[in-house]
C-alpha cells in the first residue's frame, strides 16, 4: 500500500509539472502582462517551497 502512494504522489507531481508546462507553452496568444502574472505566481510557489527547505 505504501509503495502505491509513492507512485501515485510521484505521477501527481509529475501530471502536475506536464500542466504547468502545457500552461506555459500554450499561451502564445496570451498578453505581457497576463505572462508576467503567470511568472509571478510561480515564483512565489518557488519561494514558498524554499522557505519549507529552509525550517
Amino acid at each position: 500500500m505504501q509503495a502505491l502512494q509513492q507512485r501515485y504522489d510521484e505521477l501527481e507531481k509529475r501530471y502536475n509539472n506536464l500542466k504547468l508546462s502545457r500552461s506555459i507553452t500554450a499561451q502564445e496568444g496570451s498578453s505581457a502582462a497576463e505572462t508576467k502574472a503567470r511568472f509571478a505566481r510561480l515564483v512565489r510557489e518557488i519561494d514558498k517551497c524554499i522557505s519549507l527547505l529552509n525550517e
